[in-house]
């Protein structure tokens, strides 16, 4: 194991520690890109409901939190725009889909 991966590694499980998240940094359903969140120098941030929250730019294209929809307009946080509703609909199809298969792995 190289020495940037056991960087990675090891900054990966403080913050797996802290936040709840899965012990692998590979696993498919987590939805999010840790390695280049680690790269880019970020970290989560603890928001108003008690959870941290990591930067919408390293999403998964499935992550599950990728459209919200606030007064009544769909939006997609990891485009940081106004997302229409075939691409919301497409993705919610896509992420069952690919849940299904992870999960027969």
């Amino acid at each position: 194991m190289s020495d940037s991966e056991k960087q990675f590694r090891k900054w990966y499980s403080k913050w797996s520690k802290k936040t709840g998240i899965g012990k692998n940094p590979d696993d498919h359903l987590h939805y999010y890109d840790y390695r280049a969140a680690y790269k880019a120098g970020v970290k989560p941030e603890l928001a108003d409901d008690g959870y941290y929250h990591w930067p919408s730019k390293y999403k998964h294209d499935l992550h599950p939190n990728r459209y919200i929809k606030d007064s009544g307009v769909w939006y997609d946080t990891k485009k940081e725009k106004v997302a229409h509703i075939e691409d919301v609909l497409t993705q919610k199809w896509q992420r069952r889909e690919y849940e299904v298969e992870m999960r027969m792995r």
